[in-house]
C-alpha cells in the first residue's frame, strides 16, 4: 500500500473517530440550568422538546410549567403537545403564557397559584427561560415572607439575565406584603 493511500485512509478513519468522538459528547439541551430558589426547589429552563420531557423525572421534577405562549414559533411543540407527554410520563403541567411585552400582574398571580399548589421541584420554562425567570421573580417579591428586592435580583442575574427594569415593581410588591402582613397583626 502506497504511502499516499495510508495517508488518506487514516485521515478519513481519525475524522471518523473525531467526529464520533464530538457528536456522542455533544452538549445536550440546557434543561435545569438555573436554579432559582433552592428552598422553593423551582428551576428554569428555555424551550424543553417533547423529548426532554420524558427525561424531566430523572431530574426529580414533578411539575412542568409552560410559560410561551403558543404559536410564538412554528418549530415548537405546542402547550398541549407538552401536557399530553407530560402526563404520560406521570408529570403535572401548567400553562401559563407569558407575553414578550410585560408581565401581566394576572400572570404572576397564576404562577402563585401554581407554585404554591403543585408537586416539587418544578420546571418552568419559555423561549430562552428569560420570561420564567422574571415572572418567578415577580412571584418571590409578591410571597409574604420571599426574599428582599437586592435578594431577588441577583437570583436573576445569577439565572443569566437583568430585572433592573423590574425594581421598581419588584419594591412596590415587597412593600405590599409587608403591608399586608402589618395588617393582620
Amino acid at each position: 500500500m502506497s504511502k499516499k493511500i495510508l495517508f488518506v485512509l487514516s485521515t478519513a478513519v481519525t475524522t471518523c473517530v473525531m467526529s464520533t468522538v464530538l457528536y456522542v459528547n455533544r452538549p445536550g439541551p440546557r434543561v435545569l440550568p438555573n436554579l432559582l430558589s433552592e428552598g422553593a426547589k423551582v428551576y428554569a429552563s428555555p424551550q424543553i422538546s417533547l423529548h426532554d420531557v420524558a427525561r424531566m423525572r430523572s431530574f426529580g421534577i414533578q411539575t412542568i410549567v409552560d410559560m410561551r405562549p403558543d404559536g410564538e414559533a412554528s418549530d415548537e411543540p405546542a402547550h398541549l403537545q407538552m401536557e399530553q407527554t407530560a402526563e404520560a410520563y406521570g408529570l403535572s403541567f401548567a400553562y401559563i403564557p407569558v407575553p414578550h411585552e410585560s408581565i401581566p400582574p394576572a400572570t404572576v398571580k397564576s404562577l402563585s397559584d401554581v407554585l404554591l399548589a403543585c408537586q416539587k421541584p418544578v420546571l418552568l420554562y419559555c423561549r430562552t427561560g428569560r420570561r420564567a425567570v422574571r415572572t418567578f421573580a415577580l412571584f418571590e417579591a409578591s410571597r409574604p415572607g420571599g426574599p428582599g428586592d437586592d435578594t431577588i435580583l441577583k437570583m436573576v442575574s445569577d439565572a443569566g439575565f437583568t430585572a433592573d427594569d423590574l425594581r421598581p415593581e419588584i419594591e412596590t410588591r415587597i412593600a405590599a406584603r409587608t403591608t399586608a402582613s402589618e395588617a393582620k397583626q
